[in-house]
């Protein structure tokens, strides 16, 4: 009981203790590790048509063996010593600009095109990060 979190990460597993919940009454929460999700590309670059903005693209996979629903993304800017300059996070409408009534889950192996337009956030950037929450 415990480690059924834990548990629920391996899909194979996931008949069995939907079974088990049948007969237990549990209910058992969607599979989700946003530390599967990964970037296979990335780029930011000056927004081509706004003044002081920039374009973040990006594709990310979902390496689970299931499918799982976007992850927020955590988007974030240091300067030289490591010290965060600017940061935001973006959930799964803003960062695919699709209504929430319209997200499906991200499915195993699929890669899912993001772009998002942001504030520049100055000279000072030498570094970016992101994170998938």
């Amino acid at each position: 009981y415990y480690d059924r979190l834990k548990l629920l990460q391996h899909a194979e597993l996931r008949p069995a203790l939907d079974i088990l919940c049948q007969y237990t009454g549990c209910q058992l929460p969607e599979p989700r590790d946003p530390s599967r999700i990964k970037l296979s590309s990335k780029n930011i670059y000056t927004h081509p048509n706004t003044e002081n903005a920039l374009m973040v693209s990006a594709i990310i996979v979902n390496e689970a063996e299931y499918p799982q629903d976007f992850p927020l993304l955590e988007l974030r800017f240091e300067n030289i010593r490591g010290e965060a300059i600017a940061g935001r996070r973006f959930n799964a409408e803003e960062y695919l600009d699709i209504p929430q009534q319209q997200l499906k889950k991200i499915q195993p192996g699929e890669p899912v095109s993001l772009n998002i337009e942001i504030i520049d956030p100055g000279k000072d950037v030498m570094t970016y990060e992101f994170n998938f929450l």
